[in-house]
């Protein structure tokens, strides 16, 4: 009995352990399922223990009590009793404990199905997903390599017009080349002559400044007769103004002379017709008839 109990929580222990370890490599199985069945593991372990330990204790009780059979029968009695009925209570909860087992594996395998087809639609829609994302990789591929050829077409079209614009650069090139040459040649000729002309407006220029430097000194000269002259002139100017300033003191005092003289003769004048008329006013007198006086004015 102890071996069969044995093989059965061995078996037991091995289906829990497979359905976890079942559970746990499955990415999508529920979490509370995989510890409800590591609880129920442990709780069918702890109550197998428990009966092995039970048995184990009522097998030494029956060896005990074996050796007091004779004194003790209505004990063993029980204690068979009591064995037959923790047996029978061990053999309801073991087919309890298979029962839950069988419906925890039912549900385990409906939910593995059911994750599996899962499984099975996602791929299918990714390997869908995946054909058509191929697809259109393709024909982007042979767009991007039809785009590659003409590019590479016009690559080699616009090597060839590189090509010949670059021999008429060079030929063209060349011919400047050779017309700067020339030019350089008829250049350094035009230099040289220029050079000499150069050369020759520098003598003129030296003796134009020569000329110059003989120039301003006459002109220094010139300047200075000039302001001399200029100062003369000023002073007979000057001199002009006290002239013309002394002829016209000279004529106001000789017309004041002139209107004294004449004041003083007319005055005498007057003075003489006076003393004439009273001279006159006096003969009048004498005949008796006087004078009206005259007024002073």
């Amino acid at each position: 009995m102890e071996r069969l109990t044995l093989d059965c929580a061995s078996k037991v222990a091995k289906i829990f352990d497979t359905t976890i370890s079942e559970l746990k490599e499955c990415n999508d199985a529920p979490i509370g399922l995989v510890n409800e069945i590591e609880a129920l593991r442990d709780q069918i372990r702890e109550t197998l223990s428990r009966t092995l330990e039970q048995e184990e204790s009522l097998r030494s009780d029956i060896i005990k009590y074996n050796c007091e059979w004779k004194t003790n029968s209505e004990e063993v009695a029980k204690l068979t009793k009591k064995l037959n009925s923790l047996r029978k209570e061990r053999e309801d909860r073991r087919l309890e404990l298979e029962k839950e087992l069988e419906e925890l594996k039912r549900d385990f395998d409906a939910k593995k199905k059911e994750l599996n087809d899962k499984q099975e639609l996602e791929e299918k829609k990714v390997e869908n997903e995946l054909n058509e994302h191929a697809e259109r990789s393709q024909k982007h591929i042979e767009k991007l390599v039809a785009e590659r050829d003409a590019l590479l077409k016009r690559r080699e079209e616009k090597k060839q017009e590189y090509v010949e614009q670059e021999n008429c650069m060079k030929a063209s090139i060349d011919s400047v080349s050779s017309e700067i040459q020339q030019l350089s040649r008829e250049f350094e000729a035009e230099l040289k002559k220029k050079e000499d002309e150069i050369e020759e407006m520098q003598l003129r220029l030296e003796k134009q400044k020569t000329r110059r430097k003989e120039l301003e000194k006459h002109f220094q000269k010139v300047d200075k007769n000039n302001f001399e002259k200029q100062q003369e002139e000023n002073a007979l100017k000057a001199v002009l103004e006290l002239e013309k300033k002394a002829m016209a003191l000279l004529d106001n005092g000789a017309t004041q002379m002139q209107k004294l003289y004449r004041g003083v003769r007319d005055r005498k004048l007057v003075k003489k017709l006076k003393a004439k008329s009273k001279k006159k006013r006096g003969k009048k007198k004498g005949k008796g008839v006087k004078a009206p006086k005259a007024k002073k004015k």
